[in-house]
């Protein structure tokens, strides 16, 4: 059998797709797509980690910020800051920070001004803990694509999922947990966009 090397996308796997008998085109773009689409997600996710490094190699750098009061999360190209600074200079340098790093289009700024009390953070690592084994076991929400992050009893839920159903069942999941402030939904609805 010979092979095909081609990259089934758009309006080239349609043209291939009528050329190839029908079973065997169906199997060779779902598995085009699930490709491509994994793939995506991979590079996005890898992409995003080193966008994350970088922006907290540069707030580890700075004298006023202390970096385990900054939480730094990337999703997509678009990064977060959550937590605490000591002064309104400082959570604007942290957001310099981040926007000068390259792979970034867009910086959610979610620092304030203040210190963290302990036991807050004994709270929010057992209630993120809880919230994220809620929307594993929930068959409504495609939770491997959702990243929740509990800061002083706000969630933060970061990440992909296929509609926005899903969404908004991800929301209810983190809104249920005893505890819950405030839910702050980034989710992004619907298949990864084009590279």
């Amino acid at each position: 059998m010979k092979a095909f090397p081609i990259e089934f996308r758009g309006a080239v796997a349609r043209r291939c797709a009528l050329r190839l008998s029908s079973t065997l085109a169906a199997a060779l773009v779902a598995g085009g797509v699930l490709h491509c689409g994994l793939t995506r997600a991979l590079r996005s996710g890898v992409d995003d980690a080193a966008i994350s490094a970088s922006i907290r190699a540069r707030v580890l750098q700075d004298g006023e910020l202390n970096p385990l009061l900054v939480f730094v999360a990337t999703d997509e190209g678009e990064a977060y800051l959550i937590g605490r600074a000591p002064t309104e200079e400082a959570i604007l340098r942290a957001e310099d920070y981040a926007r000068a790093v390259s792979g970034v289009w867009s910086v959610i700024n979610h620092l304030r001004i203040g210190e963290r009390s302990e036991s807050t953070a004994q709270e929010d690592a057992a209630m993120q803990a809880e919230i994220e084994q809620d929307l594993r076991r929930n068959p409504d929400v495609s939770s491997l694509a959702v990243k929740a992050i509990v800061y002083e009893r706000s969630v933060y839920l970061i990440g992909r999922v296929k509609d926005e159903i899903q969404r908004n069942e991800a929301n209810s999941t983190a809104f249920a947990v005893d505890g819950v402030r405030r839910v702050f939904n980034y989710l992004k609805a619907g298949p990864l966009p084009e590279s």
